[in-house]
């Protein structure tokens, strides 16, 4: 799906997250979705030359300026800060690098002629990127860390990055969410992108997830 249907996806989930955060466990923090999620939601189409984080790949501190706004750089500090007044910096710091090096990485490996040419499938669009092993990752971290603050903000980068796997599923290109066990992509719908049907769906999409979360299910 377009760049702007994963964007919607991801602020009406991560509106209704933070509504059910601040209404039903009234609890502050749960803002943090606001701009976890949506950003989350972007995240996979960095390998798409054509996507807006993409397109800043080409210098990897415009990239990861691109994909951390200044509020989840705040909840990085948070969770140090915690670590280090229970002397817990290093696994703290540990943690931030397990979530940021996948990334980080694959903006450094476009660069380079010999992966672009042999190593296809992990800069190509919809290749390693639209895998479940990066929602995957940063489902893990967000379970391990203590810190308030920076677990929502993980956890919402994990449900935003999981919205795109999904809402890509159902266009007729499809993910490879198999991976490694095949590289095959999967699609349970045949959705094209950019048309009417595309735009209705991620609405039904955005409305329904959203609708979990407002009654507590997530």
């Amino acid at each position: 799906m377009t760049g702007k249907t994963h964007k919607f996806i991801g602020i009406v989930v991560g509106g209704a997250a933070a509504y059910y955060g601040m209404t039903v466990l009234h609890d502050p923090i749960h803002l943090f979705y606001l701009a976890a999620v949506p950003v989350g939601a972007m995240i996979a189409d960095i390998d798409h030359d054509r996507s807006k984080l993409g397109r800043s790949r080409k210098n990897i501190l415009n990239a990861v300026s691109a994909i951390f706004s200044s509020l989840i750089a705040a909840a990085i500090i948070f969770y140090l800060i915690d670590a280090y007044t229970k002397s817990r910096l290093i696994p703290a710091i540990l943690t931030v690098l397990l979530i940021l090096i996948p990334f980080l990485l694959l903006t450094s490996l476009t660069k380079i002629d010999f992966v672009r040419n042999n190593l296809k499938f992990m800069v190509k669009h919809r290749g390693l990127m639209h895998t479940l092993i990066m929602p995957a990752i940063l489902f893990v971290a967000a379970f391990y860390i203590t810190e308030p603050t920076f677990k929502i903000v993980v956890t919402g980068l994990a449900i935003g990055y999981a919205t795109h796997i999904f809402a890509d599923l159902l266009t007729v290109k499809g993910c490879p969410i198999l991976y490694p066990l095949s590289k095959k992509n999967i699609s349970i719908m045949k959705i094209k992108t950019g048309t009417f049907s595309e735009y209705i769906a991620g609405f039904i999409v955005s409305v329904t997830i959203g609708a979990f979360f407002l009654v507590g299910i997530f």
